[in-house]
């Protein structure tokens, strides 16, 4: 995933360009770059902020988004048991907690969503204004949620998910979440892992959606500016979480869009790499070689090609197997690795020994010492006792007729 892709426009959406905002508790200045309205039910905040489909986010608009096809999202997501993905009954969630780290006793006291009505993104934030309304705070979340098929999130299958269903446990209220969750951490880190220094969403926010927060509260400051909210001190902290929150939710639905787009019509040679993994891991194993053709002589580390190679093998086309053995050790000819798995190919494949003894040796060579050796030592082992085995039935064919 480079930071430029297709031949869309890549115009640089600035923080608090746009409309006016609406009646936060602060300065507009300080706000939202969209309108923004409040509503109140007690003790539990609504700020609901509408995005037409002509408000962009980075390279993405709105309306981009909305129209996007995202089969290719399917295919990242690929053995993970999920329907085909559509904007139609999908949320997009973030939750922000009193802390970081998981329990029962952190308070999520601030849950973001968002859903596409038409070419429309609806960004609605539930804000918990005191500890003591967490049971109204929840049942909110739960309407926001309520007849939803899916949702995404960002790390939320390990963080934002518990974290709502442990404070509904202990609140003894129900809390329906979709049942099927698209972890855009998780699928980015299929396309992406190595390429960045971190995974992190605002750093997938400058390199995949050009877009850079500018003056952004840090997650790890968002308790603190709960706490201090709650003391008296004011409500800047508190609209810079909501800030914060916000754009959260608006890069997962960006994030998701441009996911889509580089599995569907990869450019760069990790993008290809990964869709022929994805389409191995379906079965499609001749559109897989033709990915793994364009992308495997720029292959970044033999890793990759050997899962691709493994999956092969898994479904038995072996010729597709021997090719990504061969364009592996092309790319990488000093990877014990590869000449270990071209070793039990061979043999298993055409029962070559010859052809699987060299692989085999040199997989010893280059490994020297470790498990790759002792492993390479085993199939020279099997190699010379299936060799043995016809001289010793020979032989003693050859005493009976004596």
């Amino acid at each position: 995933m480079g930071d430029g892709h297709r031949d869309r426009p890549r115009t640089r959406a600035a923080p608090g360009a746009g409309a006016a905002a609406g009646p936060l508790p602060v300065a507009a200045e300080d706000a939202l770059p969209w309108p923004t309205q409040r509503s109140d039910a007690g003790e539990v905040a609504t700020f609901e902020t509408r995005l037409p489909a002509d408000a962009r986010h980075g390279c993405w608009s709105v309306g981009e988004i909305a129209r996007r096809d995202f089969r290719g999202l399917d295919l990242l997501a690929l053995g993970a048991g999920l329907s085909p993905f559509t904007l139609a009954q999908t949320v997009f969630l973030d939750v922000e907690a009193t802390s970081l780290s998981a329990g029962t006793g952190n308070l999520a006291f601030l849950t973001g969503v968002g859903v596409f009505v038409e070419s429309t993104f609806v960004v609605r934030q539930i804000l918990m204004t005191t500890p003591l309304a967490e049971p109204e705070y929840l049942d909110a979340v739960d309407r926001e949620l309520r007849g939803l098929r899916r949702i995404v999130t960002f790390f939320g299958k390990a963080y934002d998910r518990h974290r709502l269903l442990d404070r509904a446990r202990c609140q003894r209220r129900e809390l329906r979440l979709p049942r099927e969750h698209f972890d855009l951490y998780w699928l980015s880190r299929r396309l992406a892992k190595g390429r960045f220094p971190d995974l992190k969403l605002q750093t997938l926010e400058r390199r995949c959606l050009q877009f850079e927060r500018r003056g952004d509260l840090p997650g790890s400051e968002a308790p603190e500016m709960y706490f201090r909210y709650l003391r008296g001190a004011g409500d800047a902290g508190l609209v810079a979480v909501l800030r914060h929150n916000f754009y959260d939710v608006l890069s997962l639905a960006a994030l998701a869009a441009e996911l889509a787009l580089r599995v569907e019509a990869p450019t760069e040679p990790r993008e290809r790499l990964c869709r022929a993994r994805q389409l191995a891991e379906g079965g499609q194993t001749a559109a897989a070689l033709v990915d793994l053709e364009r992308g495997g002589a720029r292959a970044a580390s033999a890793r990759e090609l050997l899962q691709i190679a493994a999956r092969f093998g898994a479904l038995r086309d072996h010729g597709a197997q021997a090719r990504a053995l061969d364009l592996g050790l092309q790319r990488f000819p000093r990877c014990a690795e590869l000449w270990l798995a071209q070793a039990r190919s061979l043999w298993r494949r055409t029962r070559a020994a010859a052809g699987a003894r060299r692989s085999a040796e040199r997989a010893v060579e280059l490994a020297g010492a470790g498990p790759v050796a002792a492993q390479a030592r085993r199939v020279l082992q099997r190699l010379e006792t299936s060799a043995r085995a016809p001289r010793e039935v020979q032989s003693a064919e050859e005493r009976r007729r004596r």
